[in-house]
Parts: C-alpha cells; structure tokens; sequence
C-alpha cells in the first residue's frame, strides 16, 4: 500500500466524517493500547457542537491529557473555507477544557504543505482567537499533525484496521443483515425455528452474560430486586448507626471498641458497592466495555473487603470477650452485635449473588449442549436474530451442516463467510475484531449443531480446540456453540471442561423445564388452540419437539380456533397423526413425478436408511448407495 484512497473509506453510521474519526481513534487505541492497559482512560466524546475542542482524550493517572481533534477537509488544504479558524477555535477550546493537556493532535487525510506546517508549528498557537492568544504564553502543550504519511504508515502496522475501514463489501452492518436475510430464510430455519413462539428461559440469559452492554443492564436490574439489594443496604445503614451509636449501652462498650479495633468497618463501604452496580448499569447501557470492566474489577475488590470484614464479624461473635460480656445481659434484649452481623452478611450475600450476573463477561466461547429437539437451534437463532433486528449489533451464525467435507476447518468457514480470497482467516478474524470495537460490542460466532457437519469427528476433534484459542487472542469475538449431549466426548478434546472452570462453560438446555405453562399459552395462542381439559401427560410439553409436533398436528393451518381434549394416551396418537399427514405430503409430491409412488414407498425407504445407518454404526449415507433419486431426495 503506497497511499491511502479515501474513497474507499466505509462509511461509519452512513457518515464518512465519523468513519475518519473512529479510524483515528482505533489507531490511538492500538497505538496506546499499552498505557491503556496499564491504566491510562480512552475517552471519546461527541464534539459534533465544537464543544470540547477533542474528538477524544487520553488521561493518565498523574492527570496529563493526549488530545486528538480530527478533520475530514475535502481538499486537504488549510487556507479554505475558514479551516485555519476551525483549527484555532478547537486548540483554544482544548486547553479551556482540559487544562492538563500535554499533546493536541490534528489528523487530517492529506500531509500539509511547508507553509501549513509552518503555520501549524509556529503561528497557530501565538495567533488570535475570540480576543485572545489561542495558547497562553507559557503553556507547555506539544501541537502533533498526523496526515496522510502518519496515518499510511500505522494502517502499514494495523493492518487489521486498514481491512475493516477500507474493504466496502464485508463487515458493513449490511454485511451482517444480508447475511441474516439469507439465513433467516433457509429451510432449516423456517422448519425449526418461529420468533413469535420463543421462550426466554436461563440459556438465553447465559448467553446475554457473555455478550454483555444492554441486555446485561436489565438482567443486572432484576437481580438487585430479586436479592432485594436496596432493602439489606437500608437495613445495614439502620443497624450500622444503632451499633456505632455512642448512646450503647454501657455494658458493652468496651466489647464495642474491641470490635471496632478488630472489624474495623468502613461505614460507606456496603453504599460504595450498590453505587458501583449502578454505574455499571449506566455503562453498560451505554456500550462502554472497557470502563465497565474496569468497575467490574474494582467492585470485585469491594466486595473481597466486604466478605472479609464479614468474616471477621462471625469470627467475634464466637469470641471469648463476646460470650463473656453477653452473660452478664441475661435477656439479651440489648445486644447490637447479633442484629448487625445478620444484616451485614445478608447485604454481602445480595452483592455476590448480583455479582455472579458479571461471571462469563471475561469469557471468549460458551457451549451449548442438550438431548434432540430441546430447542438448541431455537436459542441460538433468536441471540442472532436479537442481536441483528433488535439491538442491531453484528452477529455471525453459521449452520455446522455446511461444514461437509474434510478440508481445513478455517478453509471451509472461509468459503460460508465469502471472506475475500487474499485474506487469511486471521486477517478476517482481525477485522472483525475492529468490527466489534467499532460498534461497542462483543460479536458472537454461533455454530449450531457441532455434530451435524458430515465429518464432524475429524473436523472438530482436529480443530475445534484450535479454532478457539485463536478467537480467545481477540477481547471483543465470542464463540457460542450448540450439539447434542451424547457427542460431546467425540467433539471436544478429552476432558476439555474440567479444568480451569472451563465447567462454567458449558450450559444444559432442558427445554421449558418450569416453563411448561407459558410455553403452552404461547404456542396454543398462536396456533389458536384452546385447551378444554388435560392429564398430567401434559408434562411432556417441556420437550419443545413434542409442544411442536402437537399444535402443527392439532391446527397446523391455524385458519381459525379449534378446542382440544389431552389424556394419558394422546400424546402417541398425536405421533401417529403426525407421521401419518407428513407421509402424505411426501407421497403427494412423489405422485406429482409418477404415480406409481404410494404410502408404502416412504415407509420401505425409511426402513432401508435406518437398516443402514444401524448395521454401518453411521449416521449418514453416501449418495452412491443410490437409495433415492435425486428428485426423490429434494422431495424428502
């Protein structure tokens, strides 16, 4: 890459003004990505008003500020169209702002020419603004100009930036939905999966932990209401006081300064925390990932200090002192201790049970087992679905059917990816990393159904561990999987989820087990079926497979309503009615090739597959075995 063609700049937003902007800050984020690390707050801000005289900052922990304004000029050229005034307004604006700014950089696409350097250099700062020197006579701010050669040579080292901002056709958020019209339209798709009938239960919120940003908020939301957070914080506060009252009975006074010598509590520590699980839902709903982090690791540190001290409070109520003075108040009725260490640990107990909402956000891949037709493909498809309609974030969902032959793992995703042909699947692994950071969000690879790939054994056997240790190299890419429970020894290397907690990634999908009811309203609802009386075969509605396979029975058409009786024995003649209507759907459009075919052909067929894939311990036929022809198969 000799220079850098503009306009092939993809569009941020449908703004290619911003995309310049964002492409500068994920330089600054690479570029510094070290002192980030070590502490240093990137912090982008909208300067669309001209307000802040910054696009964004960099703020070290002595308090020095790095400040970048960038300038998408359509020329490149100063001296037009009052830019020099531009300029000046927002390096005078920068310094208002943040008076401890080091270094103010100017990025803009094309490189100055000697007299704009010159007047970059030496004039701007000593020139007039708003009836004032831009920069006061001893200020010590360094004035940097990355242009095009700059910009050249760290899209030279970033090359992952380069791919992302500069390849038009890939990674686009239209990249994304083209890709989910196209799925949502496959036939698998429309034959597994209805939006209208989804049941959210816990595997739908496991994977929401993972991804993080909005829907985390709301999760984090209700488990501080379920907990009852607020009230124990109250509680705690009331009983902090009366203990630390220096009204206390005289009598355990001294038992009180020994406390205090020994727990030594910190009054606001309990608030500290419930102030920091707000924060964290600010940050979340607004998509800041690496502040969000950053609190998650001072909230865990809060919250270690809490069980300490809570530790420390049960260790003195056995104590030799406690007992001794507590003998001496026979009725007890004036004993402070026992009423604030119950109402403190309970504060503690309500904080770490709020914290587990944040246990997978550090994680890079979930696994999603279950027995067939527990609603694998459901659960995936609506994160996909969600993630693209909805919250309109990126998501990529890839069938592991397509996945058929025994060629290179990270060839054939190449191939369902359409990734062009000169990128490696690293390079599109990189891009999509920026892609996430570009958006705010973590982006999900969903593989459903591991062990539907034709080669399944020698694919992920080989590769899959592989294939996940080079997306864990990437913060913001996640890998969700879903496969049946009885392959899961043949998919994964051995023992994979016993060690290092790897156990906490792996979920079980028990269908609506305890959702029974609502799943039933939904699906009767939207196959208007009404429900007149039932048994308690009924429970068997917790496999989604079996729920399906009735209401397609009952009111497949779904025209208008219709009444149902469900008794012990129903659910196997509902499997009959079923087998028997799908036999002649198939046997219909059979005939419509040659009406030689009748009832009988499907059921000899079926006998033959199953005959084979018994006696051949498989679960697949080659199509040289010629069982069906090839418009036999299609109709199948």
């Amino acid at each position: 890459m000799k220079n850098i063609n503009w306009d092939k700049l993809k569009p941020y937003s449908g703004d290619t003004k911003k995309s310049f902007e964002e492409l500068c800050y994920q330089i600054v984020s690479e570029k510094f990505k070290n002192d980030i690390l070590n502490g240093a707050i990137l912090t982008s801000i909208d300067d669309s008003g001209g307000g802040d005289g910054v696009e964004f900052y960099l703020t070290y922990e002595n308090g020095d500020i790095y400040g970048w304004q960038a300038k998408f000029f359509a020329n490149n050229r100063l001296n037009e169209g009052g830019r020099k005034e531009q300029i000046k307004k927002s390096l005078q604006t920068a310094y208002d702002k943040h008076p401890n700014i080091k270094k103010w950089f100017l990025c803009s696409k094309g490189n100055l020419t000697p007299d704009e350097k010159n007047w970059f250099d030496n004039d701007l700062q000593n020139s007039v603004k708003n009836g004032k020197t831009v920069l006061p006579l001893n200020h010590n701010i360094k004035l940097i100009h990355w242009g095009e050669s700059e910009l050249l040579n760290y899209l030279q080292d970033y090359s992952n930036i380069y791919r992302f901002f500069f390849y038009e056709k890939i990674l686009s958020f239209e990249w994304f939905k083209n890709r989910y019209k196209i799925d949502e339209n496959r036939r698998q798709i429309k034959h597994k999966y209805m939006s209208k009938i989804h049941i959210q239960t816990d595997i739908d919120n496991e994977i929401i932990k993972i991804l993080g940003n909005k829907r985390l908020a709301i999760i984090l939301k209700n488990e501080i209401e379920i907990h009852r957070l607020l009230d124990d914080q109250k509680s705690y506060q009331k009983d902090y006081c009366i203990l630390f009252n220096e009204n206390i009975n005289d009598l355990y006074q001294e038992l009180l300064n020994k406390f205090r010598e020994e727990v030594n509590i910190n009054k606001y520590l309990i608030d500290n925390c419930v102030n920091r699980l707000f924060t964290l839902i600010n940050l979340l709903e607004d998509k800041d990932i690496l502040n969000s982090k950053k609190e998650i690791n001072l909230l865990k540190e809060d919250i270690k200090i809490a069980k300490d001290i809570s530790i420390k409070c049960r260790n003195f109520i056995y104590s030799d002192i406690y007992f001794e003075t507590i003998k001496k108040d026979n009725e007890n009725k004036t004993n402070p201790f026992n009423k604030f260490n119950f109402t403190f640990n309970n504060a503690v107990s309500s904080l770490e049970w709020c914290f587990k909402v944040f246990e997978l956000l550090d994680e890079n891949e979930l696994h999603i087992s279950g027995d067939a037709g527990m609603g694998k493909t459901h659960v995936s498809f609506n994160i996909y679905e969600d993630q693209i309609i909805n919250q309109e974030e990126p998501a990529i969902f890839i069938f592991a059917k397509e996945i058929s032959i025994e060629d290179n793992l990270e060839n054939q995703l190449k191939n369902i990816l359409s990734i062009p042909t000169d990128w490696s699947f690293d390079d599109f692994l990189g891009a999509l990393e920026i892609s996430a950071r570009v958006y705010k969000v973590k982006i999900p690879i969903i593989i459903d159904g591991l062990n539907e790939s034709t080669h399944w054994s020698s694919v992920w056997k080989n590769g899959l561990e592989k294939f996940i240790l080079k997306v864990k190299q990437y913060l913001h890419i996640v890998l969700i999987t879903t496969y049946r429970s009885s392959y899961e020894d043949q998919l994964f290397p051995n023992k994979y989820f016993e060690y290092d907690d790897k156990w906490k990634l792996k979920k079980y999908i028990n269908g609506f087990e305890g959702l029974n009811w609502k799943a039933i309203e939904r699906y009767f609802e939207y196959y208007k079926i009404k429900l007149e009386n039932h048994s308690n075969a009924i429970g068997y509605f917790k496999h989604p497979l079996h729920l399906k396979i009735f209401c397609e029975t009952k009111n497949h058409k779904r025209t208008e309503e219709v009444k149902v009786s469900f008794k012990n024995e129903d659910l196997f003649d509902v499997f009959d009615e079923y087998i028997k209507r799908s036999n002649n759907n198939i046997t219909a459009s059979l005939k419509e090739l040659d009406p030689k075919y009748n009832n009988d052909f499907t059921e000899k067929k079926l006998l033959q597959l199953s005959k084979y894939f018994w006696e051949n311990n498989t679960r697949g036929m080659p199509r040289s075995e010629k069982l069906f022809s090839n418009d036999e198969l299609r109709i199948f």
